[in-house]
């Protein structure tokens, strides 16, 4: 179980303690969870888009070096061994 979980699991048995449902701890505790989610939520959603950009410049690495290694090879051909790698880096190498 997570921090988050942890966290979220203890504002909802606050939460259905109508005592504790007004306590300014119970009001903190779930702005602390929220801040903590939404952030959370933030990175996530950079790591994504970093990977994604990441796999776009090594796409275009490998097409770069086909294209120079291979120097005859259609476009179709050089776009189905950029999504290959393995067999692009065989190629390349001999």
């Amino acid at each position: 179980m997570t921090c988050l979980d942890l966290m979220k699991k203890d504002h909802e048995e606050a939460a259905a303690s109508k005592e504790e449902k007004d306590e300014p701890e119970t009001r903190v505790k779930k702005t602390v969870k929220d801040v903590i989610g939404q952030k959370f939520r933030e990175v996530l959603r950079k790591s994504q888009q970093i990977q994604t950009e990441s796999k776009n410049e090594v796409s275009k690495k490998i097409k770069r070096q086909l294209k120079n290694a291979l120097k005859d090879a259609p476009d179709e051909e050089i776009e189905r061994l950029s999504r290959n790698p393995e067999e692009a880096q065989s190629l390349i190498s001999s």
